[in-house]
């Protein structure tokens, strides 16, 4: 089952706060396939420990442009760890 939904097509901003509706304690669990402005936006509402399952990131594959930056940053600030 799932607790919300949300669309992706309004933008980013409008999606960090549509996550934080759906998910006022934030977010434990992702699994993303996407990439692009639904992960970032999803990276801004996650928890200390949360988890993420990382299967693509089909939004950059006609792109070029592969680069998640969030990940980096939510590493960097140990709001998010890897799963071991």
């Amino acid at each position: 089952g799932f607790d919300g939904a949300v669309s992706y097509k309004d933008g980013e901003v409008a999606l960090v706060a549509a996550l934080r509706a759906a998910a006022p304690n934030g977010v434990d669990k992702y699994f993303d396939n996407t990439g692009g402005v639904s992960t970032e936006a999803v990276l801004k509402a996650m928890n200390n420990g949360a988890r993420i399952a990382l299967c693509g990131v089909i939004s950059g594959y006609n792109s070029g442009e592969m680069g998640l930056s969030n990940y980096q940053v939510r590493g960097s600030q140990g709001r998010a760890r890897c799963a071991r």
